[in-house]
């Protein structure tokens, strides 16, 4: 009675036959510094800051060589509530050795980015994918992270938003009445948006302005207070503006009111708003 002959199986050489079936993304974490604790879910980052980000992989194939080698790429995107890019793709890689200690070592990358300092607040998301160039497998994972930041209403037009007086330059809570006394300074923040943007979301702006006695008549006037133009990564949606007046101590008391002109140098647009302050 002949044998029948041994099935063999014919694994390829390259990759060793323990290679478990699939990467993955095993573990991410956020931080506030480099290899700090990890944060939880409930932490918000603030517009500008900085965000420390690390990811550890499994799953990985290993050559049969000694010592064996692993092959992964890697790539982190940072998206916006709608799904936007805010910085742009972060792309690594592990070609690496392993010793006979490391059977059960993870890789682990690690990639750090600023939050634009003019994103909206929300809810967004880092994207972890990684791929096996020995097994021909991909992984992604999809890490959400609160974000708190200056909100802007959109306008499909230019418009001025969020006008608001100040006492100093450095205060951060408008005043409850815009009243001052003679001499002393007047600030006011507000914010410009609905303008047009052309190819790397470059825009340009200018705004002026002009104080009106309670009559009507004009008493100051400053055409071109401040320009800007500028090509970013992330589109600033909005662009935060500035003024400052400084009456003479001898100004007659009263109600005032500037007119703060804006101009859209790319789209076309102009706008004006009216703010009036008290000087008593």
């Amino acid at each position: 009675m002949r044998a029948s002959p041994a099935v063999l199986l014919m694994l390829p050489l390259a990759i060793s036959a323990q290679t478990p079936a699939k990467i993955s993304v095993a573990d991410t974490a956020l931080h506030q510094f480099e290899d700090g604790p990890p944060l939880g879910a409930n932490h918000y980052f603030v517009t500008g800051e900085m965000l420390f980000a690390s990811a550890l992989f499994s799953g990985y194939a290993k050559t049969q060589t000694d010592p064996a080698r692993i092959r992964l790429r890697y790539q982190f995107d940072a998206l916006d509530p709608e799904g936007v890019k805010i910085v742009e793709t972060h792309h690594g890689a592990v070609d690496t050795e392993l010793a006979p200690q490391d059977k059960e070592w993870q890789p682990k990358v690690r990639h750090s980015f600023a939050i634009p300092p003019l994103a909206d607040p929300g809810t967004y998301k880092l994207v972890f994918t990684v791929e096996d160039n020995l097994a021909k497998t991909s992984a992604s994972k999809e890490v959400p992270f609160q974000v708190r930041g200056h909100f802007v209403e959109p306008s499909g037009t230019l418009t001025v938003r969020n006008f608001r007086f100040l006492r100093t330059e450095q205060d951060t809570n408008p005043v409850t009445s815009a009243a001052y006394r003679p001499g002393d300074p007047i600030w006011a923040r507000f914010d410009i948006t609905g303008y047009q943007f052309a190819e790397k979301n470059r825009y340009s702006v200018s705004y002026g302005l002009e104080v009106l006695r309670a009559g009507g008549e004009s008493m100051y006037a400053e055409p071109t207070a401040a320009e800007k133009t500028e090509e970013t990564f992330y589109r600033n949606r909005y662009m935060p503006g500035v003024l400052n007046l400084n009456p003479t101590a001898d100004i007659a008391r009263g109600d005032y009111t500037i007119v703060l002109k804006v101009q859209d140098l790319l789209g076309n647009q102009t706008c004006q708003s009216r703010h009036v302050f008290h000087i008593e």
